[in-house]
């Protein structure tokens, strides 16, 4: 049975969104090649250079992406045919890589979670006092950030009680508690896409519609390894006289 593809085998990423001319955006891609190397955004706070590749905050909310910050790059698993939307929204300057490419660096999708889901009845979920509390109709959105802030002012409390312990074994425990809840931040949370279910497709809010596949740190790469640029058909050629042995599928679409 012949079907139109909804994922691909590539992972691409866009380049200039914030460029203020296609020209601009053309030399970003063009030094991106160069380079061999995609840079991941840098977090708030933490400067260029630093080995931090994740950012956990106490006092802000998981359900619009305030509390994890991270050093990502960014790719969208959307086949050829079904791009034009996502390049009106990021660019038409874009850089594309084998999907197990990617794998071998760590890439994973992100897991989209609505935050104007509500659970219908009751729900028990931690208060500000460290209690439990029975709501009713919790939004996903509440019910992520009680969730993160309990497990913060759990963390400072399992941090002093460990060090200032003098049993042994208490803190061998308590250390694995808290190893574990940086693992669960680092493997799960950080890959963690809010998003509203009442945004148009169009909308730039509207992140369901972008696949989205996250790798933490740098992409370091050689030309050979790229399976596809993407440009506007105006820059082909120039970008064929500027790129003669990279090998790769030359698109132009838009």
């Amino acid at each position: 049975m012949d079907y139109d593809p909804y994922t691909s085998d590539e992972l691409t990423h866009f380049v200039g969104k914030r460029c203020a001319s296609d020209e601009e955006r053309y030399d970003r891609l063009a030094k991106i090649l160069r380079e061999g190397r995609l840079r991941a955004s840098g977090i708030p706070g933490i400067g260029e250079g630093s080995l931090a590749r994740l950012s956990v905050t106490g006092n802000q909310r998981l359900s619009d992406e305030t509390a994890i910050q991270g050093q990502i790059v960014c790719f969208c698993d959307i086949p050829l045919s079904s791009l034009a939307l996502h390049m009106r929204k990021y660019s038409h300057f874009g850089v594309a890589f084998p999907k197990s490419f990617l794998v071998a660096k760590g890439a994973n999708p992100v897991f989209y979670v609505v935050r104007d889901a509500v659970l219908p009845g009751i729900t028990l979920i931690p208060s500000a006092a460290g209690a439990l509390e029975l709501r009713h109709d919790v939004t996903r959105a509440d019910l992520m950030d009680q969730i993160h802030a309990e497990a913060m002012a759990l963390s400072t409390m399992n941090h002093d009680l460990m060090f200032d312990s003098k049993d042994q074994d208490l803190q061998k425990l308590l250390f694995r508690i808290e190893r574990l809840r940086q693992l669960l931040y680092q493997t799960v949370l950080a890959f963690i896409k809010p998003f509203d279910s009442t945004e148009s497709e169009d909308s730039d809010h509207n992140f369901y519609m972008e696949r989205e596949w996250r790798v933490y740190g740098d992409v370091l790469f050689q030309l050979g390894d790229v399976r596809r640029i993407i440009l506007p058909a105006s820059y082909a050629e120039r970008f064929k006289r500027d790129f003669q042995n990279i090998g790769a599928d030359v698109t132009t679409l838009g």
